[in-house]
Order: structure tokens, then sequence, then C-alpha cells
């Protein structure tokens, strides 16, 4: 040894009181951060659609297995998540859409702990906590942490798993380490997929490469427990898939053209794509980026001068997991904003960690980093509430009364870096209320009577017309009360109209062009878009038969 500090030092003792009570203030924090914003949300990305459309689907048909989207087989998304979702929905006798939110919610109570719980792996306990708490008062919790989506899960399962592995590769690492970051691996590919096989075994393997921070046990325990269990859950549902469907390679297949970006949806022009996930890892994190810059710029001058040092405990795990997560995603041709999801935990930590070290090192940072974070922190929320201006407040209270308690409790936290962090969260969480509000107040597409109009008392046929994936009305179809018929060529379009029957048809604006001789037959009725659509994709023309 070098004289380093180690991997990570055997966790001190931790009273079961401050357990106890850091685990509610981070449950607590993400409930006031989430929660307020997620009460009959609006649906306005077509993933939260479909994610809600396919838990509802079990629940309406008993069919857990084979998780299917407007009557067809949707194998590109392992089913843990939907099951959960449809676990909430059998309890509470429901199936709207704040349902299959709150299945998100729960699992990403795990999400929001991601950071305590790599914290404590690693002998950070308090740097953990804060590292939580910022997390929960981020841009990533209110946007996604009660989404229908499963990517709030897939990175809580992901980050369960990283504690773990840090546990294992820790001076007293057991096999039970190991095998609870196998099975949190394991949840994490039946949540969405094979990356976390490259998440997890990869970080695994670049720690095992150092002779001094590869643990206590050989490998011949490690790599078969970790590979075994992280395969295994997807094994088993693989198994039941090709009992029921007769074949699994539709699930491959699915898989690679999802994270190919071979449809085109998701891909970025080069030389973006290297650089994507810097700026989606920075947007997740507001308002804590700029301040975890200028934090990492500050200790490094310190460092220079000698006046930062920090003989406590490395945190190489989070460091080579955020970087392993960050290569996978950049070499991956499918980019989304989402993806970086699972790169928070470890790097919530390493900002805590900077402003901890800042604070530490100078007096004057100490008493000024807490009320710089909260004037940051209830600035941005102020941006979220300001669009709402005008309309009614929807928890009945007013913005400036937010700002008040906010300064007030600044006088309570100028000292405490975690008592800044709750009070953004809860700032967030009603700014997430506003969002919500404004929301449902312009979004024309997710009406339930819009679409009880095109459906008529159910007579009606709804056919869609969209070239590619044919998932342009995901947001409007799933309030529809069934399925309706996707069409991908004039051809078929031309077929579906040939049949007798009343029909209404959707097509996307920007393939109006595309309906050839088919548009003779049909009589346009109106235009349904979002408040603020981005393009004529978001728009869709609305069509009756032509009598």
């Amino acid at each position: 040894m070098n004289g380093t500090p180690p991997l990570a030092t055997p966790p001190a003792p931790l009273r079961a009181s401050r357990a106890v009570v850091a685990w509610l203030l981070v449950a607590l924090a993400w409930g006031l951060a989430t929660l307020p914003g997620a009460v009959d949300r609006p649906l306005t990305r077509a993933s939260e659609a479909r994610a809600w459309a396919v838990a509802r689907t079990m629940v309406e048909s008993g069919d857990w297995v084979l998780p299917r989207y407007q009557g067809e087989a949707r194998l590109k998304k392992p089913p843990l998540q939907s099951w959960v979702q449809a676990a909430v929905m059998s309890v509470a006798g429901r199936t709207d859409v704040a349902l299959a939110g709150l299945g998100t919610w729960l699992v990403g109570l795990l999400f929001a702990a991601g950071p305590l719980l790599l914290g404590r792996a690693v002998g950070r306990h308090n740097e953990g906590l804060l590292g939580s708490l910022l997390l929960c008062a981020s841009r990533a919790a209110v946007t996604w942490g009660a989404s229908p989506e499963h990517d709030v899960p897939f990175a809580a399962w992901t980050g369960l798993s990283f504690a773990a592995l840090a546990r294992a590769l820790a001076p007293t690492g057991r096999p039970r380490d190991v095998g609870v970051a196998a099975l949190a691996c394991g949840a994490a590919v039946l949540t969405k997929g094979p990356f976390a096989l490259a998440f997890v075994p990869g970080t695994a393997l670049v720690l095992r490469a150092r002779a001094d921070t590869r643990g206590p046990l050989r490998g011949r325990v490690f790599w078969p427990v970790l590979l075994g269990g992280a395969v295994l859950p997807a094994l088993l549902w693989l198994g039941a898939v090709a009992a029921r469907h007769g074949s699994v390679a539709a699930v491959f297949t699915e898989m690679a053209t999802q994270a190919s970006g071979s449809e085109g949806a998701h891909t970025k022009p080069f030389p973006t794509s290297l650089v994507y996930h810097l700026g989606a890892w920075a947007k997740a994190c507001l308002p804590w980026s700029p301040l975890a810059l200028l934090a990492a710029a500050h200790l490094g001058v310190l460092r220079r001068r000698g006046l930062a040092r920090d003989d406590g405990p490395t945190l190489l795990v989070p460091a080579v997991a955020a970087g392993v997560v960050f290569v996978v995603l950049t070499a991956t041709p499918a980019k989304q904003e989402h993806y970086v999801l699972p790169l928070l935990a470890p790097a919530a930590l390493a900002v805590a960690h900077g402003l901890g070290r800042v604070g530490a090192a100078v007096p004057r940072a100490a008493r000024a980093l807490p009320v710089a974070m909260l004037v940051v922190g209830l600035a941005y929320a102020g941006s979220r509430w300001w669009p709402l201006r005008g309309q009614p407040f929807p928890v009945g209270v007013s913005w400036p009364a937010v700002v008040a308690v906010g300064l007030l409790s600044a006088l309570v936290a100028w000292r405490s870096l975690p008592l800044a962090a709750f009070v953004v969260a809860a700032a967030l969480g009603l700014s997430g209320a506003c969002d919500a509000a404004r929301g449902l107040a312009e979004e024309d597409y997710r009406a339930s009577a819009r679409a009880s109009e095109l459906a008529g008392d159910g007579s009606v046929r709804l056919v869609g017309f969209a070239r590619g994936g044919g998932e342009a009305f995901d947001t409007l179809v799933a309030w529809l009360p069934g399925a309706y018929e996707r069409v991908r060529s004039v051809e078929a379009l031309t077929d579906a109209l040939a049949r007798p029957g009343p029909v209404a048809v959707l097509v996307r604006v920007s393939d109006l062009a595309d309906l050839g001789g088919a548009a003779a037959a049909l009589t346009r009725r109106g235009t349904l878009a979002p408040a603020r659509p981005g393009s004529d994709r978001d728009r869709v023309a609305w069509f009756a038969r032509a009598r």
C-alpha cells in the first residue's frame, strides 16, 4: 500500500436511532419533492402513456407474464416495474395513471436512498445523507419521481447494487454482500434491460483489476455469485415468455432496436453524442450542478495550497461506478435524458463530498454554503412556478409565503447543509404541483372527453396511421377504453377503410403527404395537439370516413 486511504473502512457502528432518523428524513424529503405534483398528473410523454397502459392491461387481462400494449406483446421493456404498478392498482381497485406513478414512487424511495446507502458502504455516513437530500431536491426527482416510466426504479436497483458492491469489496466483505449486489442488478435487468449488466459487473471488473480493491472474496466465489444472481431473474422471465410466446427472439430484437436507436428516435449526431450525457447529468442535477462545479474548482485550488487534506476513506467505488455508467451510455447509440438517472446516486454523493470539504476547509464557506443552497434552490423552484402566474395556486398558498418560509429557514439552516437541502425539496414539491396544474390546464392531448368524442359509444373503430414505429398517438389513445388499430402503410389504411362501419382516423400531420389515394375517402374533422407542440410530429389530424 502506498499510504492512500482505504477503499472503504469497515462501517463504524451507527446508532439505530441515527440510522432511522436518516431514513425518515430522506423519505420525507422524497415525498415533499415528488408527491405534490403527482396528483392527477397529465400524460406529457408517450413513454408515460405506454408504461401506464401496460400495467393497466395486466390488471384487466390477468396476464402478468407478457407485457402488452394495444393488444400487441411489448417485450423491449421487462415487466418487473409493471408488476409493481399492477400490484398497486390491484390493491387500490383502480387503474388510473396516478396509481402507476405511485408504484414508481414507492420503488423510488430506494432511488432517493441510493447516496445514503453508498455513503454508508464507503464510510461516509453524513455525506451520504446530504447526497440523498440533494438528490431529493433535484430536477430529476421532481420530473421523474412519480412518473409511470421505469427509469427511476431502474436507477434505484442499480444504486442498491453499487452500494452492496462497495460493501463486498471492503476489507470486511462477505458473500452475502455479493449476493445482494447480484440480485439488485438482476432486478435492474428485469426492470429495463441489460444495461445493468454493463454497469455493475463492469464496475466490479475495473475495481478487482487493482490488487488493493479486490476485497477478501476470491474470484471463484465472487464472479459466479455476481453474474449468476444478475441474470437469474431475467432467465426465469425468459423461460415464462418462451412457454407462453413460443420464442424469446422478439425480446432481444426489440431490446437491440431500442438500444441502437435504429429507428432514429433517440440518436444524436456526432460529436454531440460524445458529450450528451454530460449535459444530461448537469440538467438532471439542477439546481446543484452549478454549485458542484464551483465547489470542484475551489477544491482544486485548496488542494494545491495544501488546505483541503482529507484522510477519510476514498470515494473510489462511486467514482468508478459513475465513470463506467458514463462510458457505457456514451458508447451506446441511443441517447435520452433519463438514461442518466443511474449516474445520479454516485454523482450526488460526490457533490455532497465536494460541498462538505469546501465547508470544512473554509470557515466562511461553511457559513455561506447553506444560504447559497437555499437561494439557488428557491430561485430554481420559482422558475418552475413562474409560468403559472395568473392562474389559481393549486395548494392554496402564495409563492411569497414559500419564499418567506425559505428565508426564515435560512436563519436556522445557515450552518446546516442537510437542512438547506430539505427546505429546497419542500419548495420544489410545491413548484412541482404548479407544473402539474399548468399541465392539466393546458394539455389537450390527455383529455378523456376528447377521446370519448373520437370513439363515441365504442361503435367507432379508431385507426392510427404513422410511418415508422406507429407510436405517435400514445398520449391520446391511452385514455381510450379499448385498443386502436395501428397501420404503417397506405395499403393497410386502405384495407382498414374498406371494412364497413363508422371509423375515425388519426394521422400525424408530418405524415399527411403520405396518405396518397386514401385521402379521398376521408373528411378532416380537426387537429389535436399539446399546448406547446414542438413540430408537426406532435400534431395529429383527425379524420372520419367521407360519406
